[in-house]
Parts: structure tokens; sequence; C-alpha cells
């Protein structure tokens, strides 16, 4: 497992990333999961389905955000990217037995091959209702990559 703050990795050259936008709410998970699901195929795989849950709740409840999430699948890999404007980048923490958080990060770096955070400048959007009204100039885009065979 690699896990790197600093790193500026987006998704590899896969055939054609698809993405979506998902709501600044808890059912974004689930969504999150059935359109990987839809990308990859079918293919089931639990390490997948809680990778994404993990990066998509960190958008929703940390950053407060509406995360875009971007799959890509090479019939082998899932490259994952979950973008957010929201504030700070996500930290890789080793918390207490008795923390009641903070262990999410902590299962994608055990689970996935690969992953790591890269920050963005904003692109103006063609889709009003997807604009920040806030005005945030800033975007981070944490990454994820599963191998599912080899």
């Amino acid at each position: 497992m690699t896990s790197t703050g600093a790193s500026r990795r987006r998704l590899p050259a896969t055939p054609e990333p698809r993405d979506i936008a998902l709501p600044a709410t808890p059912v974004s998970c689930r969504m999150a999961r059935e359109f990987v699901h839809s990308v990859i195929g079918g293919v089931e795989d639990p390490r997948v389905a809680l990778v994404v849950s993990e990066l998509v709740a960190n958008a929703v409840v940390h950053a407060h955000a509406r995360p875009r999430l971007r799959v890509g699948w090479d019939g082998s890999t899932v490259d994952v990217e979950v973008e957010d404007d929201g504030p700070g980048e996500p930290v890789l923490q080793t918390p207490d037995s008795l923390t009641p958080s903070g262990r999410g990060l902590a299962l994608v770096d055990r689970i996935a091959d690969a992953w790591g955070v890269a920050s963005t400048p904003s692109l103006p959007t063609e889709r009003p209702e997807e604009a920040d009204p806030r005005g945030a100039d800033h975007h981070k885009v944490v990454w994820a990559r599963i191998r599912l065979a080899d």
C-alpha cells in the first residue's frame, strides 16, 4: 500500500473514465457504490465498495462538500478519484480504541494498492447548478487504485 499526501497523481490512462456529481448527503455513498458497480460491469469486490464509500463519506462529512466521483476501469484495475472543494486535506490518523472516528483513511491505506491527495485549481463550470456558491478557487482530489486481478 502506498499513501502519499504530497502526490500529484491523477487517474491513469484507462479507457474513458466516467464521472458523476454527488449530493452532499449520506446517500452519496450508496450512489457512489452503485455508480462504480455499473462502471466496472457488475464485478463484485468489497474492497472497491469500502474504499469508494470512505472517500465519498470524507468529502461529505469532513469537507461539507458535494463530491464528484471519477472512475477508470481497464478490466483488472479500478481507479477512483473523489474531488471536492472543501477546506483542508485528509490526513491519515491513528486513533486510539476509544476514539469514535478517524479510521477511514487507515482502511483505505490498508486496502488500496495506492492512494494519495492532489490539489487542483477550480475550473469554471458550464452547469450553473454545479457552481460553488462560496466561490471556492481550490479543489482537492483524493484518489485510490485497487487491482482486482494480476
